[in-house]
């Protein structure tokens, strides 16, 4: 065999090594991100519950009743009239967002402890297949209303997670935008002290 014809294969070799090496990489990379690191957004959801404080409280304005929303359990296109009257905790999250998740998990022990005493309802505008597989993951029974893209972001001005409390004139007396502890001790007295 000659040099030059040597020298060819050794370059086809080459070219194929590098190339098995690169494919070889980009697929472990990503049977990584799915064996690991999806599971691993859910773990550090339930982790950041520790982390959280209470929130501080700023006030707002006027809940909107007429939202046309469709409830997480297949109900069709409903409005939001049976809250109308009461005082209630609304809670914005997406299941995209870690910060959401692990508030989301106080929001569902908030929802278990205040049970009828104090409605906790929670919005997003994600597909009910990927929320219904979230609060499997994180073993959450909070009732969720989706919303459309659009009139999600005109409520939350794209910014999740975020906590409502609204009296039962309608007016949003608490608005709190960021992670939090909604199951506190203190802040569950607090909202109790609207419902009376």
């Amino acid at each position: 065999m000659s040099e030059e014809r040597v020298s060819k294969v050794k370059i086809i070799f080459f070219v194929w090594g590098y190339l098995i090496g690169v494919l070889s990489c980009i697929l472990f990379s990503l049977a990584f991100f799915f064996l690991v690191g999806y599971p691993l957004k859910y773990y550090l959801a339930k982790k950041g519950v520790e982390s959280l404080k209470k929130p501080v409280f700023s006030l707002s304005s006027e809940f909107d009743y007429s939202l046309s929303v469709v409830k997480l359990n297949g109900e069709k296109q409903q409005s939001l009239k049976d809250l109308k009257g009461k005082s209630f905790f609304a809670f914005f999250w997406h299941p995209d967002c870690i910060h959401c998740l692990s508030t989301l998990i106080t929001v569902d022990s908030l929802n278990k402890r205040l049970g009828e005493k104090f409605p906790v309802v929670s919005f997003t505008s994600a597909s009910p297949e990927v929320v219904s597989q979230t609060l499997d993951n994180l073993s959450c029974s909070v009732p969720v209303y989706l919303l459309s893209g659009d009139r999600f972001e005109s409520l939350t001005g794209g910014n999740v997670p975020q906590g409502i409390v609204v009296d039962s004139s309608g007016k949003v007396i608490y608005k709190y935008v960021g992670s939090a502890k909604w199951d506190d001790e203190e802040i569950i007295q607090v909202l109790l002290s609207f419902s009376s």
